[in-house]
């Protein structure tokens, strides 16, 4: 297997063990290999495997935290066998950023920057698990995580999950396999029990399926998936964010653009922290102008320091994404940012930093305007004047508020 995956299927590990499925999906991307799927049977089926052995040994915590530790420095910096259908093949890190821009349009900047934050968060983690052991069960506990395609930094799950001393079962993104199946593949290297390791590639339908046969649960989702999922007490759910910036009256508008254009585009807007509302207190014309100048500035190429974007190897999904973004306005509301939203460099689709300016309204809400509250897989925020009523409603209902800083604590570049 090189490091692009040609010529080869993305297998499953089931309870350790390499499997190439019958099952198929196609490639998330132009010239990289089909996905081999688990079917709601063969989960149901490995699950009673599992439950039925007699002794499945658990690392103790310390093992784990030593164990773990090498599989995500394999995972940054090392050379791993990354499972084929016959045998195994080593990907170095080079391989690896190279088959992430392939699939998934993420620049070594962007992985970079992803992996340190990975190292970051679990280190977080060995502090946790320095203080807590898990309550003893009988027979093997299994945890689900089910991924999300836009950013691998929630592998920081999968770690979670198996400090806790469960088997780790992991439902990669059909959009984004690699980086999971890498960090999977990291694990069985450096010496995780390999009975307690599983990578299930499946369609959406079989989610519930895989709740029912599992402990607990980490799943990643849109709106839809965390409504379908709140009657599952076991079921951690991390969805999208509602994510504002307020910004006062008479505020500077070179100041507020300089401040507001990294909350919005950094990391490529793929985290569900990024500011998708701007709540200007004072007349927002001005600032949104601003705002937009510096959003149209940054560069298509994926090599920028600052604010590197992603881009999008399939051009299809990319113009289907443009024209849902731009379907949501409203009969008043406008675009401000002058590039079109589909975008090209060097033949790559990219999408482009977006900004509306939404129609002042009487009753804000998240849910109205439909762009208020959607999260999309590049950076996308609208603007919208609002009463000091209207803001303190929805910063009530946000996750994260940012608000403007005092002026004296500005220089602007």
């Amino acid at each position: 297997m090189s490091g692009s995956l040609a010529g080869s299927s993305v297998p499953l590990v089931r309870l350790g063990e390499w499997y190439s499925s019958l099952d198929t999906a196609p490639a998330p991307a132009p010239g990289l290999p089909e996905l081999s799927m688990a079917p709601e049977i063969l989960v149901r089926s490995d699950a009673r495997r599992l439950r039925s052995r007699a002794a499945v040994p658990v690392p103790d915590r310390a093992s784990r935290v030593e164990i773990l530790s090498r599989a995500l420095e394999l995972y940054l910096r090392g050379d791993v066998e990354v499972g084929a259908e016959v045998g195994a093949e080593v990907q170095s890190p080079e391989d690896f950023k190279t088959l992430m821009w392939q699939a998934a349009g993420l620049s070594e900047v962007l992985v970079d920057r992803w992996s340190g934050m990975l190292v970051d968060e679990l280190a977080g983690l060995h502090q946790q698990a320095a203080s807590q052991e898990p309550d003893a069960a009988d027979g093997v506990r299994i945890g689900l995580v089910w991924l999300p395609g836009n950013t691998f930094t929630c592998l920081i799950a999968v770690l979670e999950t198996a400090l806790s001393g469960a088997a780790v079962w992991v439902r990669p993104s059909t959009r984004e396999p690699y980086s999971a199946l890498r960090l999977v593949s990291a694990m069985l290297q450096a010496g995780w029990p390999r009975e307690l390791v599983g990578f299930y590639p499946c369609a959406q339908s079989v989610l519930r399926p895989l709740i029912a046969v599992t402990d607990r649960q980490i799943v990643y989702g849109g709106a839809d998936v965390c409504a379908a999922l709140r009657d599952v007490p076991s079921a951690v759910l991390r969805g999208p964010l509602r994510v504002c910036a307020v910004v006062p009256q008479n505020a500077d508008a070179e100041s507020a653009a300089a401040w507001l254009a990294p909350l919005i585009a950094s990391d490529s807007g793929r985290f569900c922290t990024a500011v998708r509302a701007v709540l200007c207190l004072g007349e927002p014309d001005t600032i949104a102008k601003a705002l937009a100048s510096r959003l149209d500035a940054i560069p298509f190429a994926p090599s920028d320091p600052d604010l590197p974007l992603a881009a999008f190897p399939r051009r299809d999904r990319a113009a289907a994404l443009a024209a849902s973004v731009e379907g949501m306005l409203g009969a008043g509301d406008i675009r401000l940012t002058a590039r079109p939203v589909l975008g090209s460099h060097d033949g790559t689709a990219f999408l482009a930093p977006t900004l509306f300016l939404l129609e002042g309204r009487e009753d804000a809400a998240w849910d109205d305007p439909a762009l208020m509250g959607y999260e999309a897989p590049f950076p996308v925020a609208s603007v919208l004047a609002v009463t000091s009523q209207q803001a303190e409603t929805l910063t009530a209902g946000a996750d994260v508020v940012h608000r403007m800083p005092a002026a004296d604590s500005w220089s602007v570049r």
